[in-house]
């Protein structure tokens, strides 16, 4: 028996096609005898909320309720295991995640053996664990970076209990990679901008491609998507290299540069059916 999940899709349309379109939706999958989570399906409608109570009968509402879950913008919702909505939620969403790492930093202590905690946290409880949230949210856990260094603080903890007299220096050199006497535990504070940065640069090109079919589809007046994206990337650059001397923040910027051109590049190849690796 074979057993397919489709899992993550996002569709974007006219609020008028919601309950049609997952009506349509159902029906298809029906033939194939499969079937949607509805308990996992979210519809975000990008209006004022009294835009909304004002189209309610046109949009078909209390019909799109028994299909999906409806919220608006600020609603509380995962895609990809990163949290939408507003910042205050996207911060919220890190803060359990933080909580989540605690309790399990706290479990691994029944091993009772050094070097296997230490393996375990570096490679199951650090950076990377929450890395894709540093990726897609990662500006916005720099501008509340009691959030961010909750997480630093939970690895510090770690790192102090299982070298006894470790001090503030001895956790700074932990966060360094091996190569140069540190246990490569990077830091969530150090990494949230770099991080969120280097994805904002790889998907502008999928975001100008998106801007566009989004105007053409009449769902846009113009290139706001496009524009309000790329100034939330000169906000993270300008916080990057506001830490850095002249010669490094030209480097950045330099680097920045020619990673654009490359993703630009490497998109355009994807799309034709090339493998960019090649």
């Amino acid at each position: 028996m074979d057993v397919w999940f489709l899992d993550d899709g996002t569709v974007v349309c006219d609020p008028l096609l919601v309950v049609p379109y997952l009506l349509a939706f159902d029906d298809a999958s029906g033939e194939k005898k499969a079937s949607r989570n509805l308990s996992k399906s979210n519809v975000i409608i990008y209006a004022p909320q009294e835009v909304i109570d004002a189209n309610a009968e046109a949009w078909r509402l209390s019909e799109m309720r028994s299909l999906a879950k409806v919220c608006g913008p600020e609603g509380n919702l995962l895609t990809l295991g990163a949290a939408l909505g507003g910042v205050a939620s996207r911060v919220e969403h890190f803060r359990r995640k933080t909580t989540v790492a605690q309790a399990m930093h706290d479990k691994i202590r029944e091993c009772e053996h050094t070097q296997i905690e230490m393996v375990l946290s570096r490679s199951c409880l650090g950076v990377g664990k929450i890395n894709h949230l540093l990726r897609s949210c990662g500006y916005d856990l720099h501008l509340d970076k009691e959030a961010v260094a909750a997480f630093d603080g939970v690895q510090a903890a770690t790192v102090k209990r299982l070298f006894a007299g470790t001090t503030e220096n001895g956790v700074e050199q932990s966060q360094l990679c091996a190569a140069v006497g540190g246990l490569g535990l990077r830091s969530a504070v150090d990494t949230a901008l770099p991080a969120n940065i280097a994805s904002r640069i790889l998907a502008r090109p999928k975001i100008t491609e998106l801007s566009s079919d989004l105007f053409h589809a009449g769902l846009l007046d113009g290139n706001e998507l496009l524009e309000h994206f790329d100034e939330v990337t000169r906000c993270a650059v300008q916080e990057f290299i506001a830490e850095l001397d002249d010669t490094e923040s030209e480097q950045v910027l330099g680097l920045l540069e020619r990673a654009g051109a490359s993703a630009a590049e490497r998109w355009a190849l994807a799309k034709t059916g090339v493998d960019p690796s090649q």
